[in-house]
């Protein structure tokens, strides 16, 4: 889950919960494991981000929604509250003040009253800045915003889930086998873990019945993209850098599912382990480049196919967060060919 704590980290959970809750219903019991890395307000492209806005910041009121909502997105305790109300809500109440008491002397007063409601106005320029780093400075000083060279190990998380999967048996009431899945980032994360472990078996075991990737993100790697791609590649990498340390293309490639079937490591998979995966009919809502760079899943089909992996595909949903609706249908007939 790469939002992850904060007011959209819980959001992130709770819809995440959703596809769990989708098996279950169909008596199918569910270990959900959530691995959050960097949070998008911890990146230097939020800090862009916040940057982009700045002619806002000329604007009364307007301009302190935005320190809001990036305060909101890390909210992680009961300080970050009282964080909010001193750098946020408080200044915010004075700015919108100041600004409604000069609406009289603007009138009033002519090209001096014009000329108060331009200093403040340009003063937001100063002192949303100087408040952003005021925040960002409380939460470091809260513990808020980690080492940037300290990154979770979110394929040794999953590893740990599936082995107490694997010896809770009895307490989840299930025969054994196992399903591994995954939706978005989790998407990601599942094919890596699967490429590894769904392999042709050497003693006639295999660890996952099948492998249920949800509208994912298969391939982080930028050096070929062309044309207006080719300007959205030092975004992207300074994001995969900062979320999960891909700051190179040999890490993008290593760490992208869609580039390690290609590779000659890559052993052939199980053949009896189905790979099934589902894409949304609009990804992003019809913006085409960002739905190729995102969720575009014809290079690992591909892949998985070059490999020997049985594959099988499916379109779930309208949307990548409409998809939510759409999948407790395709889990009641998943579930169903399980039994």
């Amino acid at each position: 889950l790469w939002l992850g704590e904060g007011l959209l980290g819980f959001i992130g959970l709770n819809f995440n919960d959703a596809f769990g809750y989708a098996f279950a219903r169909q008596g199918v019991p569910c270990v959900q494991i959530h691995t959050p890395q960097r949070h998008i307000a911890q990146t230097r492209v939020m800090e862009l981000a916040l940057a982009a806005c700045s002619p806002l910041y000329v604007v009364p009121g307007l301009r302190f929604l935005l320190l809001a909502s990036d305060i909101c997105m890390l909210l992680t305790s009961k300080m970050d509250i009282w964080l909010l109300l001193l750098a946020v809500v408080l200044p915010g109440i004075l700015d919108a003040v100041v600004a409604t008491s000069l609406a009289v002397p603007m009138l009033l007063l002519g090209p001096v009253g014009w000329f108060l409601s331009f200093a403040n106005m340009a003063a937001g320029l100063v002192i949303v800045p100087l408040l952003h780093c005021a925040v960002r400075l409380g939460q470091y000083m809260l513990g808020e915003l980690e080492d940037r060279s300290n990154y979770r190990n979110y394929l040794k998380e999953v590893e740990a889930a599936v082995t107490w999967a694997e010896k809770h048996q009895a307490l989840l009431g299930n025969d054994g086998r196992l399903v591994l899945c995954g939706y978005s980032s989790g998407g990601h994360v599942a094919s890596l873990y699967g490429l590894e472990q769904c392999v042709v078996p050497t003693n006639g075991k295999r660890r996952f019945e099948a492998v249920v990737l949800v509208s994912g993100i298969y391939d982080l790697r930028t050096a070929s993209w062309e044309g207006v791609k080719r300007f959205l590649a030092p975004i992207h990498n300074m994001l995969y850098g900062d979320i999960i340390a891909a700051d190179s293309d040999a890490k993008r490639a290593q760490v992208s599912p869609a580039a390690v079937l290609q590779t000659k490591q890559q052993k052939d998979l199980d053949p009896d382990c189905a790979w099934w995966v589902l894409n949304a009919k609009k990804e992003l809502m019809g913006l085409p480049i960002f739905e190729e760079i995102l969720f575009d899943s014809s290079t690992l089909v591909a892949g998985l196919k070059a490999k020997g992996a049985t594959v099988k595909r499916a379109e779930c949903g309208y949307n990548h967060w409409l998809l939510v609706f759409g999948f407790p249908s395709f889990a009641a007939s998943f579930c169903e060919g399980l039994s």
